[in-house]
């Protein structure tokens, strides 16, 4: 059996995680995950790009530790604690202390819920609001999100509380072990995410044995849970666990140098030239965005370029916009900066509005950097770009149009930035023959679901629509230089498609 990393811990020639879900159901083995372990894989993964969310002062490097029911998360919790010395935080217990008597989340759980889940000795009863909760199905789970809503980010900070008291005692590095921590949000408060996954029959065995249910019981309990399939994308290692807690051993001995070698990465000790660097450069320099909330941002946009179905529209496609941006002469290169971070932060193939939900994100992201921003001066102007706040509503609705253009690069008019920004997204259609060969066999990858009758007939409509256009570059340089080599590229294409047979 071996340790394995999944797409987010950095795009590398390949992305590892499972090949199908649904293999996990009746077994695991290393045919069950895609290409290699993280032994192999850690030499090269993230060396560049890949920076810890935390600040290294204040709190350990944080593993959040999850997984389903049965799976064997306090198991590997606790190797993990014997074999390298490691603090745990359990969420579940800080989960029972978030509404204790005096506290504000006591309060607000009371006044949710009402007085009578408060038992005799003023506390309240986990049984008692259990059955307010489950008394009615049909405002079963409004209940629950209400509940979830006043208690998690309680927890989040308790989350925070703890690591920091630990890091005042020498802890370097800690574990968060969460069931729930995707669910509520709190791998953006961990550097990296674990997911321990075990089979559906040996899940089955340890809940008989454990619980005492019967098998009918034990799969209403796994299927109540969000499926394998839905957790392994958003992370980072994933830890078979069929066999002994002995087994684990090798295993997490293994792993543990690669995390040593992660955690020292940080938003400020990012290499000159990197994605992260220049994200500070925007982030921090231009923004004033606080170190904590840069870093937590350039996870969100590292993690989702190292998606496992990306395998064009990834870390390596925002470097190569940057390096054409390098050369232009630019206006405002924080936004064009902006722009390229954001405009494939949403990519699901199988979608018809990743630009909308792109755009969307962007704006969330700069709802959050206006509500933290603290001007430092009187007049409250810090972007040394504008001399105003660090993003005014002009720039974020520029910026939120410019991705959302990229739906389709062809319909209006573009001069400036925009054009920069257009043209670098379509540089790759320029490419030497053989970079534009790899191109397209990239993205009939993230097209994998399409069958070929399908992709023969839908991708040389789309080619089509581009070599119909007047022009497919909007600045003059930019048009001079690649427009005759990129159409060349696409006539290329089309008769390639045309001319081969399809597999019987």
């Amino acid at each position: 059996m071996h340790v394995y990393t999944t797409g987010l811990m950095g795009k590398s020639t390949d992305n590892s995680t499972l090949d199908d879900a649904a293999d996990m159901k009746d077994k695991i083995s290393s045919s069950d995950i895609r290409n290699t372990s993280i032994v192999a894989k850690c030499a090269e993964v993230g060396a560049v790009e890949w920076a810890r969310r935390s600040d290294p002062e204040l709190e350990p490097y944080t593993i959040g530790l999850t997984g389903g029911i049965a799976c064997g998360k306090s198991t590997v919790s606790k190797r993990m604690a014997a074999l390298f010395n490691v603090p745990i935080v359990d969420c579940d217990k800080l989960g029972h202390k978030a509404y204790v008597k005096g506290t504000k989340c006591f309060e607000d759980v009371v006044n949710a819920f009402g007085a009578e889940i408060v038992g005799e000795d003023g506390e309240i009863e986990r049984k008692k609001l259990a059955g307010v909760l489950f008394s009615d199905p049909e405002t079963k789970a409004a209940k629950f999100e209400t509940l979830n809503g006043i208690v998690w980010p309680r927890i989040a900070e308790m989350i925070k509380e703890e690591k920091m008291r630990l890091k005042r005692e020498g802890a370097t590095f800690v574990v968060v072990e969460a069931a729930i921590l995707l669910e509520a949000g709190w791998d953006r408060i961990v550097d990296e995410v674990w997911l321990v996954l075990t089979s559906h029959k040996v899940q089955v065995a340890r809940l008989m044995e454990r619980n005492g249910f019967d098998e009918a019981e034990c799969d209403k309990r796994i299927s109540a849970q969000k499926p394998a399939a839905e957790r392994i994308p958003k992370c980072h290692v994933v830890v078979p666990n069929d066999g002994t807690a002995e087994e684990l051993d090798p295993l997490l001995t293994k792993l543990w140098p690669h995390v040593v070698d992660r955690a020292p990465a940080t938003l400020l000790n990012a290499p000159a030239g990197s994605l992260r660097q220049r994200w500070k450069w925007v982030a921090v320099d231009v923004l004033h965005m606080s170190v904590e909330l840069a870093s937590d941002w350039w996870r969100v946009i590292h993690d989702k370029h190292c998606e496992g179905h990306r395998h064009y529209h990834n870390l390596s496609h925002l470097s190569e916009m940057l390096f054409y941006a390098d050369q232009f002469e630019l206006s405002r290169p924080d936004s064009l900066f902006l722009a390229i971070f954001f405009h494939d932060i949403i990519y699901e193939p199988t979608l018809k509005d990743n630009e909308l939900k792109s755009a969307q994100l962007f704006r969330d992201f700069a709802a959050e950097v206006n509500a933290a921003y603290e001007p430092t001066s009187a007049g409250g102007a810090t972007n040394p770009l504008t001399g105003g706040p660090p993003l005014c509503k002009e720039d974020v609705d520029e910026v939120a149009a410019w991705i959302e253009r990229t739906a389709s690069h062809m319909n209006g008019p573009a001069e400036g930035d925009l054009a920069y920004f257009l043209d670098a997204d379509l540089a790759v259609l320029a490419r030497e023959p053989a970079g534009y060969a790899r191109y397209t066999q990239q993205i009939r990858a993230e097209y994998a679901h399409v069958e070929d009758s399908d992709w023969c007939a839908g991708r040389p409509a789309v080619m089509q629509r581009f070599l119909d256009a007047d022009q497919l570059y909007f600045n003059n340089g930019t048009r001079a230089a690649w427009e005759e080599r990129a159409r060349a590229n696409m006539s290329a294409e089309l008769t390639a498609i045309a001319t081969t047979p399809l597999k019987a």
